[in-house]
Protein backbone atom coordinates (compact mmCIF):
# COMPACT_ATOMS: atom_id res chain seq x y z
CA UNK A 1 0.00 0.00 0.00
CA UNK A 2 1.47 3.56 -0.76
CA UNK A 3 2.83 6.18 1.97
CA UNK A 4 0.33 8.93 2.80
CA UNK A 5 1.54 12.07 1.20
CA UNK A 6 3.98 13.98 2.54
CA UNK A 7 2.50 17.34 3.11
CA UNK A 8 2.82 20.95 4.17
CA UNK A 9 -0.08 22.72 5.29
CA UNK A 10 1.05 26.85 5.45
CA UNK A 11 -1.50 29.55 6.81
CA UNK A 12 -4.53 27.71 8.27
CA UNK A 13 -6.25 27.97 11.73
CA UNK A 14 -5.97 25.23 13.61
CA UNK A 15 -9.84 24.59 13.49
CA UNK A 16 -9.25 24.16 9.50
CA UNK A 17 -6.19 22.08 9.84
CA UNK A 18 -8.49 19.56 12.20
CA UNK A 19 -10.81 20.03 9.48
CA UNK A 20 -8.34 18.38 6.48
CA UNK A 21 -7.24 15.74 8.57
CA UNK A 22 -10.84 14.55 9.29
CA UNK A 23 -11.50 14.66 5.54
CA UNK A 24 -8.02 13.14 4.20
CA UNK A 25 -7.54 10.55 6.93
CA UNK A 26 -4.46 8.02 6.15
CA UNK A 27 -3.75 9.89 2.57
CA UNK A 28 -2.30 13.02 4.77
CA UNK A 29 0.85 12.86 6.49
CA UNK A 30 1.39 16.26 8.25
CA UNK A 31 5.28 16.92 7.83
CA UNK A 32 5.44 20.91 8.26
CA UNK A 33 2.38 22.92 9.60
CA UNK A 34 2.89 26.90 9.71
CA UNK A 35 -0.21 29.43 10.65
CA UNK A 36 2.14 31.50 9.06
CA UNK A 37 2.83 30.82 5.52
CA UNK A 38 5.93 33.31 5.36
CA UNK A 39 8.03 30.88 8.42
CA UNK A 40 6.89 28.11 6.57
CA UNK A 41 8.96 29.07 3.59
CA UNK A 42 12.10 29.14 5.45
CA UNK A 43 11.72 25.32 6.02
CA UNK A 44 9.78 24.25 2.59
CA UNK A 45 13.38 23.25 0.79
CA UNK A 46 14.83 21.19 3.82
CA UNK A 47 11.23 19.31 4.12
CA UNK A 48 10.83 18.01 0.63
CA UNK A 49 6.90 17.87 0.65
CA UNK A 50 5.19 15.92 -2.06
CA UNK A 51 2.09 18.18 -1.63
CA UNK A 52 1.84 21.98 -0.36
CA UNK A 53 -1.40 23.25 0.63
CA UNK A 54 -1.34 26.81 0.78
CA UNK A 55 -4.70 28.95 2.49
CA UNK A 56 -5.50 32.21 0.60
CA UNK A 57 -7.13 35.00 1.72
CA UNK A 58 -9.14 36.70 -1.13
CA UNK A 59 -9.35 40.23 1.10
CA UNK A 60 -5.28 39.72 0.29
CA UNK A 61 -5.12 38.17 -3.15
CA UNK A 62 -1.64 39.60 -4.36
CA UNK A 63 0.17 38.99 -0.85
CA UNK A 64 -1.32 35.00 -1.54
CA UNK A 65 -0.38 34.68 -5.01
CA UNK A 66 3.18 36.12 -3.65
CA UNK A 67 3.99 33.16 -2.07
CA UNK A 68 1.69 30.46 -4.28
CA UNK A 69 5.20 31.29 -6.65
CA UNK A 70 7.46 31.20 -4.00
CA UNK A 71 6.62 27.83 -3.15
CA UNK A 72 6.62 26.75 -7.10
CA UNK A 73 10.11 28.23 -7.01
CA UNK A 74 11.64 26.91 -3.87
CA UNK A 75 10.12 23.32 -3.70
CA UNK A 76 9.24 22.77 -7.96
CA UNK A 77 8.97 18.95 -7.22
CA UNK A 78 5.66 19.45 -5.06
CA UNK A 79 1.86 19.51 -6.01
CA UNK A 80 1.00 22.89 -5.02
CA UNK A 81 -3.51 23.08 -4.11
CA UNK A 82 -5.07 26.47 -2.70
CA UNK A 83 -7.32 26.41 -0.57
CA UNK A 84 -9.93 29.11 0.71
CA UNK A 85 -13.52 29.20 1.79
CA UNK A 86 -14.74 31.08 -0.76
CA UNK A 87 -14.50 30.95 -4.42
CA UNK A 88 -12.14 33.73 -6.30
CA UNK A 89 -12.16 33.65 -10.26
CA UNK A 90 -8.63 35.64 -10.49
CA UNK A 91 -7.87 33.22 -7.78
CA UNK A 92 -7.89 30.32 -10.09
CA UNK A 93 -6.76 32.28 -13.02
CA UNK A 94 -3.55 32.75 -11.75
CA UNK A 95 -3.12 29.59 -9.97
CA UNK A 96 -3.07 28.14 -13.62
CA UNK A 97 -0.48 30.71 -14.88
CA UNK A 98 1.93 29.65 -11.69
CA UNK A 99 0.78 25.81 -12.41
CA UNK A 100 -0.81 25.08 -9.09
CA UNK A 101 -2.06 21.15 -9.23
CA UNK A 102 -5.44 22.45 -7.57
CA UNK A 103 -7.93 25.12 -6.15
CA UNK A 104 -9.95 24.38 -3.58
CA UNK A 105 -13.21 25.83 -1.90
CA UNK A 106 -13.73 23.81 1.62
CA UNK A 107 -17.76 22.41 1.91
CA UNK A 108 -17.28 22.59 -1.96
CA UNK A 109 -14.67 20.98 -3.55
CA UNK A 110 -14.21 18.46 -0.79
CA UNK A 111 -14.53 15.14 -2.75
CA UNK A 112 -12.10 16.70 -5.71
CA UNK A 113 -9.57 17.15 -3.01
CA UNK A 114 -10.13 13.34 -1.56
CA UNK A 115 -9.81 12.21 -5.29
CA UNK A 116 -6.56 14.50 -5.46
CA UNK A 117 -4.48 13.33 -2.91
CA UNK A 118 -5.58 9.86 -4.06
CA UNK A 119 -4.16 10.23 -6.97
CA UNK A 120 -0.77 11.66 -5.48
CA UNK A 121 -0.50 8.77 -2.99
CA UNK A 122 0.06 6.82 -6.09
CA UNK A 123 2.23 8.63 -7.72
CA UNK A 124 6.19 8.30 -6.72
CA UNK A 125 7.63 11.49 -5.20
CA UNK A 126 11.26 12.16 -5.88
CA UNK A 127 13.08 15.58 -4.57
CA UNK A 128 14.72 17.12 -7.10
CA UNK A 129 18.41 18.07 -7.57
CA UNK A 130 19.68 21.91 -7.68
CA UNK A 131 19.97 22.34 -11.27
CA UNK A 132 20.12 26.35 -11.96
CA UNK A 133 17.33 27.28 -14.32
CA UNK A 134 17.98 30.64 -16.09
CA UNK A 135 15.42 31.97 -18.30
CA UNK A 136 15.87 34.76 -21.23
CA UNK A 137 12.72 36.94 -21.62
CA UNK A 138 12.85 39.41 -24.96
CA UNK A 139 11.90 42.67 -24.14
CA UNK A 140 10.18 42.38 -27.47
CA UNK A 141 10.58 40.90 -30.78
CA UNK A 142 13.72 40.72 -32.45
CA UNK A 143 16.04 41.46 -29.12
CA UNK A 144 18.06 38.12 -30.06
CA UNK A 145 17.04 36.27 -27.19
CA UNK A 146 17.10 32.88 -29.12
CA UNK A 147 20.66 33.27 -30.52
CA UNK A 148 21.18 34.36 -26.93
CA UNK A 149 20.02 31.31 -25.44
CA UNK A 150 21.61 29.18 -27.50
CA UNK A 151 24.99 30.16 -27.45
CA UNK A 152 24.75 30.83 -23.45
CA UNK A 153 24.14 26.77 -23.69
CA UNK A 154 27.27 26.08 -25.82
CA UNK A 155 29.26 28.00 -24.01
CA UNK A 156 28.12 26.49 -20.70
CA UNK A 157 28.74 22.65 -22.43
CA UNK A 158 31.93 23.82 -22.97
CA UNK A 159 33.08 22.45 -19.30
CA UNK A 160 32.68 19.09 -19.28
CA UNK A 161 31.31 18.72 -15.50
CA UNK A 162 28.13 20.35 -16.67
CA UNK A 163 24.94 18.80 -18.41
CA UNK A 164 23.26 21.44 -20.47
CA UNK A 165 19.52 21.47 -21.33
CA UNK A 166 18.32 23.91 -23.95
CA UNK A 167 14.56 24.88 -23.47
CA UNK A 168 12.16 26.17 -26.11
CA UNK A 169 9.59 27.63 -24.33
CA UNK A 170 8.16 30.62 -27.74
CA UNK A 171 6.21 27.93 -28.23
CA UNK A 172 4.50 28.75 -31.41
CA UNK A 173 7.13 30.83 -33.01
CA UNK A 174 10.44 29.32 -31.66
CA UNK A 175 13.32 28.92 -34.11
CA UNK A 176 15.58 26.94 -32.03
CA UNK A 177 15.65 23.69 -33.89
CA UNK A 178 16.03 26.16 -37.54
CA UNK A 179 18.78 27.92 -35.96
CA UNK A 180 20.78 25.09 -35.13
CA UNK A 181 20.05 23.03 -38.21
CA UNK A 182 19.31 20.55 -36.36
CA UNK A 183 16.22 17.87 -35.94
CA UNK A 184 14.34 18.14 -32.91
CA UNK A 185 11.56 15.32 -33.61
CA UNK A 186 11.46 14.50 -29.76
CA UNK A 187 9.23 17.73 -28.32
CA UNK A 188 8.78 19.27 -24.98
CA UNK A 189 4.81 17.76 -25.56
CA UNK A 190 6.38 14.05 -25.27
CA UNK A 191 8.57 14.76 -22.68
CA UNK A 192 5.88 16.23 -20.56
CA UNK A 193 4.31 12.80 -21.41
CA UNK A 194 7.07 10.98 -20.36
CA UNK A 195 7.76 12.28 -16.68
CA UNK A 196 6.95 9.29 -14.59
CA UNK A 197 9.06 6.86 -16.70
CA UNK A 198 12.37 9.37 -16.76
CA UNK A 199 15.92 7.85 -16.57
CA UNK A 200 19.29 9.06 -17.27
CA UNK A 201 19.35 6.40 -20.22
CA UNK A 202 15.87 8.11 -20.85
CA UNK A 203 17.47 11.51 -21.35
CA UNK A 204 20.76 10.54 -22.98
CA UNK A 205 18.23 8.20 -25.69
CA UNK A 206 15.50 10.50 -26.53
CA UNK A 207 16.24 14.26 -25.90
CA UNK A 208 18.27 15.41 -29.01
CA UNK A 209 21.84 16.69 -28.35
CA UNK A 210 23.85 19.07 -30.07
CA UNK A 211 27.26 18.37 -31.66
CA UNK A 212 28.61 21.53 -28.78
CA UNK A 213 27.37 18.94 -25.94
CA UNK A 214 24.20 20.47 -24.67
CA UNK A 215 21.04 18.26 -25.36
CA UNK A 216 17.51 20.66 -26.97
CA UNK A 217 14.07 20.30 -26.49
CA UNK A 218 12.22 22.49 -28.51
CA UNK A 219 8.48 22.96 -29.71
CA UNK A 220 6.22 20.25 -30.47
CA UNK A 221 5.97 19.17 -34.61
CA UNK A 222 1.88 20.45 -34.36
CA UNK A 223 0.47 23.76 -33.25
CA UNK A 224 -2.75 22.46 -31.03
CA UNK A 225 0.05 20.43 -29.16
CA UNK A 226 1.54 23.39 -28.32
CA UNK A 227 -1.15 25.60 -26.94
CA UNK A 228 -2.23 22.73 -24.85
CA UNK A 229 0.86 22.58 -22.88
CA UNK A 230 0.19 24.36 -19.88
CA UNK A 231 2.41 26.33 -17.01
CA UNK A 232 2.16 23.78 -14.54
CA UNK A 233 3.06 20.93 -17.04
CA UNK A 234 6.20 23.52 -17.88
CA UNK A 235 7.12 23.35 -14.22
CA UNK A 236 6.43 20.22 -13.71
CA UNK A 237 9.05 19.23 -16.75
CA UNK A 238 11.30 21.36 -15.67
CA UNK A 239 11.57 19.88 -11.87
CA UNK A 240 11.91 17.14 -13.35
CA UNK A 241 14.95 17.96 -15.54
CA UNK A 242 16.63 19.42 -12.62
CA UNK A 243 17.48 15.95 -11.54
CA UNK A 244 19.10 14.88 -14.78
CA UNK A 245 21.02 18.59 -15.71
CA UNK A 246 23.30 20.79 -14.05
CA UNK A 247 21.74 23.91 -16.14
CA UNK A 248 18.14 24.64 -17.90
CA UNK A 249 18.28 27.17 -19.94
CA UNK A 250 14.81 28.34 -20.94
CA UNK A 251 14.27 30.78 -24.36
CA UNK A 252 10.78 32.04 -23.21
CA UNK A 253 11.08 34.04 -26.40
CA UNK A 254 8.90 37.76 -25.91
CA UNK A 255 5.52 36.77 -26.38
CA UNK A 256 5.07 34.82 -23.18
CA UNK A 257 2.09 31.76 -22.96
CA UNK A 258 1.02 30.19 -20.33
CA UNK A 259 3.94 27.37 -20.86
CA UNK A 260 6.22 30.69 -20.93
CA UNK A 261 5.08 32.33 -18.16
CA UNK A 262 5.69 28.54 -16.25
CA UNK A 263 9.21 28.41 -17.26
CA UNK A 264 9.95 32.14 -16.19
CA UNK A 265 8.06 31.44 -12.67
CA UNK A 266 10.58 28.51 -12.45
CA UNK A 267 13.47 30.31 -13.16
CA UNK A 268 16.61 30.98 -10.17
CA UNK A 269 17.81 33.76 -12.39
CA UNK A 270 15.19 35.37 -15.45
CA UNK A 271 17.65 37.51 -18.33
CA UNK A 272 15.86 40.31 -19.72
CA UNK A 273 17.12 40.52 -23.13
CA UNK A 274 16.99 44.31 -24.06
CA UNK A 275 18.71 46.92 -26.78
CA UNK A 276 19.56 50.30 -27.26
CA UNK A 277 16.16 51.12 -29.33
CA UNK A 278 13.49 53.18 -27.14
CA UNK A 279 11.18 50.69 -28.10
CA UNK A 280 13.15 47.97 -26.59
CA UNK A 281 13.92 50.34 -23.78
CA UNK A 282 10.65 50.98 -23.06
CA UNK A 283 9.07 47.23 -22.95
CA UNK A 284 11.78 46.58 -20.55
CA UNK A 285 10.46 48.88 -17.89
CA UNK A 286 7.23 46.48 -18.21
CA UNK A 287 9.40 43.40 -18.32
CA UNK A 288 10.97 44.49 -14.63
CA UNK A 289 7.62 45.33 -13.60
CA UNK A 290 6.27 41.91 -14.62
CA UNK A 291 8.85 39.77 -13.14
CA UNK A 292 8.70 41.94 -10.17
CA UNK A 293 4.98 41.22 -9.60
CA UNK A 294 5.69 37.52 -10.41
CA UNK A 295 8.81 36.68 -8.06
CA UNK A 296 7.84 39.55 -5.53
CA UNK A 297 11.15 41.29 -5.78
CA UNK A 298 13.76 42.21 -8.29
CA UNK A 299 16.50 39.63 -7.00
CA UNK A 300 16.17 37.21 -9.77
CA UNK A 301 16.19 39.72 -12.43
CA UNK A 302 18.63 41.11 -14.77
CA UNK A 303 19.29 43.02 -18.15
CA UNK A 304 21.46 42.16 -20.78
CA UNK A 305 21.80 44.78 -23.32
CA UNK A 306 22.06 42.85 -26.72
CA UNK A 307 24.23 44.34 -29.76
CA UNK A 308 25.66 47.01 -27.37
CA UNK A 309 27.63 50.13 -29.25
CA UNK A 310 29.68 52.62 -27.66
CA UNK A 311 27.32 55.48 -29.52
CA UNK A 312 23.85 54.31 -28.58
CA UNK A 313 21.48 55.27 -25.73
CA UNK A 314 24.01 54.98 -22.43
CA UNK A 315 23.62 52.50 -19.79
CA UNK A 316 22.85 54.91 -17.48
CA UNK A 317 20.11 56.48 -19.14
CA UNK A 318 18.82 52.72 -19.60
CA UNK A 319 18.77 52.20 -16.45
CA UNK A 320 17.12 55.16 -14.87
CA UNK A 321 14.47 54.70 -17.38
CA UNK A 322 13.97 51.10 -16.32
CA UNK A 323 14.99 51.64 -12.69
CA UNK A 324 17.33 48.33 -12.44
CA UNK A 325 21.01 47.69 -12.71
CA UNK A 326 22.51 46.62 -16.41
CA UNK A 327 23.92 43.47 -15.27
CA UNK A 328 26.14 42.61 -18.88
CA UNK A 329 26.09 43.81 -22.44
CA UNK A 330 27.06 41.86 -25.50
CA UNK A 331 29.29 43.45 -28.76
CA UNK A 332 27.11 44.10 -31.85
CA UNK A 333 28.66 41.86 -34.27
CA UNK A 334 26.16 41.29 -36.92
CA UNK A 335 28.40 39.92 -39.15
CA UNK A 336 29.16 36.64 -37.41
CA UNK A 337 25.65 36.43 -35.92
CA UNK A 338 24.27 36.03 -39.38
CA UNK A 339 26.68 33.62 -40.35
CA UNK A 340 26.16 31.54 -37.50
CA UNK A 341 22.24 31.46 -38.41
CA UNK A 342 22.78 31.05 -42.41
CA UNK A 343 24.79 27.78 -41.41
CA UNK A 344 23.35 26.33 -38.48
CA UNK A 345 26.21 26.65 -36.40
CA UNK A 346 27.58 28.58 -32.61
CA UNK A 347 29.96 31.26 -32.02
CA UNK A 348 32.25 28.78 -30.36
CA UNK A 349 32.09 27.12 -34.06
CA UNK A 350 31.68 30.04 -36.44
CA UNK A 351 34.07 32.24 -34.37
CA UNK A 352 35.69 31.13 -31.24
CA UNK A 353 38.02 34.32 -31.28
CA UNK A 354 35.42 37.18 -31.96
CA UNK A 355 34.44 39.52 -28.64
CA UNK A 356 30.72 38.86 -29.15
CA UNK A 357 31.35 35.13 -28.19
CA UNK A 358 33.56 35.76 -25.01
CA UNK A 359 30.94 38.45 -24.08
CA UNK A 360 27.90 35.85 -23.97
CA UNK A 361 30.20 33.19 -22.02
CA UNK A 362 31.10 36.17 -19.62
CA UNK A 363 26.87 35.89 -18.86
CA UNK A 364 27.75 32.76 -16.84
CA UNK A 365 29.07 34.78 -14.56
CA UNK A 366 25.88 36.10 -13.86
CA UNK A 367 24.52 32.46 -12.24
CA UNK A 368 27.71 30.33 -11.73
CA UNK A 369 31.09 31.11 -10.30
CA UNK A 370 32.39 27.35 -10.91
CA UNK A 371 32.05 26.75 -14.80
CA UNK A 372 35.37 27.18 -16.21
CA UNK A 373 35.04 29.89 -19.37
CA UNK A 374 37.82 30.04 -21.71
CA UNK A 375 37.84 31.78 -24.98
CA UNK A 376 40.34 31.60 -28.07
CA UNK A 377 39.55 35.66 -27.65
CA UNK A 378 41.58 35.51 -24.12
CA UNK A 379 43.20 32.26 -23.35
CA UNK A 380 42.87 32.56 -19.80
CA UNK A 381 40.05 32.25 -17.39
CA UNK A 382 37.53 35.38 -16.95
CA UNK A 383 37.12 36.44 -13.72
CA UNK A 384 34.04 38.50 -12.12
CA UNK A 385 33.32 41.70 -14.90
Amino acid sequence: MNEPVPSALLGFDTETVQALQSLLGEHLNIALERSDPKEGLVALPHVQPQAVLLYFDTADLRLSMQLARRIRHDVPSASLVLVSHEENLDATREAVRIGARAVVVLGEDDRDLLLTFEKMRRETHKSVNTGTVVSLLGAKGGMGTTSLAINLASALARDPKNKVLLLDLALFIGEVGVYLDMQTPYSLSEFVRDLRRLDQRHIDERIPKHRTGFFVLSQPPQVDEAGSLEAHQVISAIAASKRFFTHIIVDAGAQLSEAGLGGVNTSDLSIIVCTQELPAIVSTGRRVSLLTQLFGDRTRIRIVLNRFQAKGTSKEKVEQYVGHKIAATVCNDYANMSRCIENGKVLLEEAPAAEITADIAKLIRLFDGETSIETKARRKLFGLF
